[in-house]
């Protein structure tokens, strides 16, 4: 569902279908992402969580910056239809290469009473992503907020980019720092997501807000990273990955439901939620870090 969807748009005859096919997108990344992330767990066994996580999330934003870039040539010369088409060739390269990993799960899945020992631990953790995912302002909002500020409309892309690449860079270092310090190395997390969203919300003129986009994409690169290798690191398998996401998600959305609704206030509204909820995410961390 993940992979297809999206190619499968080329032949949609309607909205409707498009919609519809956007849905089951979404559906397919809900339900690989925790598998996904039970795989990347169990390779980090081997060669460290952090470097694992941290060299995914590497590949996953160059991917994320060529792909669009391909879509693009295909939109040009033919339309929308021939950019969506020209993902096909991607998608069933990224199943062949599914269908050789094979044999790659977790070959004992934990025991109930290790569940148990193992939910005590992760709670803490659970806490600290919730309030860092209801902090931090989804680039949808820093998006509008620029326009209405009078950003020029090719600035936008431009700081995504910038926030992409800054993710990509502090992915692939945070993973090799994780593997040296453990879960201290996720205290600039809810640091780097502190300072941005402010800078973006209440700064004037490109040097803040590039600043802001930039920081706030590093967060991203190590939420992606380091946040996630923290979990196997705790000795959680797929079920807690799911448990890890389904709360990272929800958190997210009530947290983007809040901010927009703030934002309609003032952008200070929103700012000022993402200083507390993102100065509450060190309560947890500090817990963590003494018992680690």
């Amino acid at each position: 569902m993940n992979l297809l969807a999206v190619p499968a748009l080329a032949l949609a005859p309607n909205a409707s279908l498009a919609g519809f096919l956007l849905f089951l997108e979404r559906i397919g990344k809900g339900l690989r992402t925790p598998v996904r992330d039970a795989l990347l767990a169990q390779a980090g066994k081997a060669v460290g969580h952090g470097r694992a996580f941290g060299v995914h999330e590497f590949l996953d934003q160059a991917g994320a910056f060529l792909g669009p870039l391909w879509v693009a040539l295909g939109v040009a010369y033919g339309g929308y239809r021939l950019g969506f088409a020209l993902l096909l060739p991607m998608a069933l390269l990224a199943l062949f290469l599914l269908r050789r990993a094979r044999g790659l799960e977790p070959s004992s899945p934990e025991t109930p009473k290790e569940k148990r020992e193992l939910l005590k631990a992760f709670l803490p953790y659970l806490g600290f992503v919730a309030l860092f995912a209801l902090g931090f302002a989804h680039f949808q909002l820093l998006a509008l907020h620029l326009e209405r500020a009078g950003a020029a409309p090719t600035l936008i892309p431009l700081l995504f980019a910038l926030a992409m690449g800054v993710d990509a860079i502090f992915a692939l270092l945070g993973g090799l720092a994780f593997d040296r310090l453990g879960l201290k190395a996720l205290l600039p997390v809810p640091f780097l997501a502190l300072l941005a969203t402010p800078l973006v919300l209440l700064g004037s003129g490109p040097w803040a807000w590039g600043v802001g986009v930039a920081l706030w994409g590093g967060a991203l690169g190590l939420q992606e990273s380091i946040v996630r290798a923290g979990v196997g690191r705790l000795g959680g398998g797929a079920w807690a990955y799911g448990l890890f996401d389904g709360g990272f998600g929800l958190a997210w959305m009530i947290g983007s439901l809040l901010m927009g609704a703030l934002y309609g206030l003032s952008p200070a509204h929103a700012a000022l939620l993402s200083l507390l909820a993102e100065a509450l995410a060190f309560l947890p961390l500090a817990f963590l870090l003494r018992k680690a």
